[in-house]
């Protein structure tokens, strides 16, 4: 089984993140509950962090991977999980869709309370809902950093000199 604080700490999310003064209550989902207790808070990552969908969408980029903005947590302000499920609702997502992040695109990352399947909801599309990963494990696996692009002189191109005869 994966150790989910130890891959957000591998991903550059700071220790101080993991407070364990917050209590999950009753209002979170069981299989939610499971990794929400390790990092509680919501966690904005400061560097890019992609996934490549075990099971593709057809929204991914050209390295077929999905990014990864934010994981909702139990704190109050803009990141918060019940809002961010609240919200959910008030786009008619399925009822068995328990949002636990967000993409690039505002999509929602979400598990799903009948199977504990990831799934991309995506608002706006014909098809809103696709299905990722079969468990949240595959999920957080997945997670990486997406390195800096290294820009090398053979692959830039240079301007010497423009002379503009006006």
């Amino acid at each position: 089984m994966i150790n989910i604080k130890n891959k957000l700490i591998d991903l550059g999310v700071d220790s101080e993140n993991f407070n364990k003064n917050i209590r999950l209550g009753s209002k979170i989902p069981a299989n939610v509950a499971l990794f929400l207790e390790c990092y509680k808070h919501s966690i904005l990552f400061n560097e890019q962090i992609a996934f490549s969908p075990k099971y593709k969408t057809n929204l991914e980029n050209d390295a077929g991977t999905l990014t990864l903005e934010i994981l909702w947590g139990l704190n109050k302000g803009n990141f918060n999980i019940f809002d961010a499920n609240h919200s959910l609702r008030n786009i008619e997502a399925d009822e068995d869709l328990f949002s636990i992040g967000s993409t690039a695109g505002d999509y929602h990352i979400c598990i799903s309370e009948l199977n504990n399947a990831i799934y991309l909801f995506a608002n706006g599309l014909r098809k809103p809902r696709y299905k990722l990963f079969d468990n949240y494990q595959e999920f957080f696996n997945s997670l990486h950093v997406v390195p800096d692009t290294i820009i090398s002189p053979e692959t830039t191109s240079k301007v010497i000199s423009i002379k503009l005869d006006l």
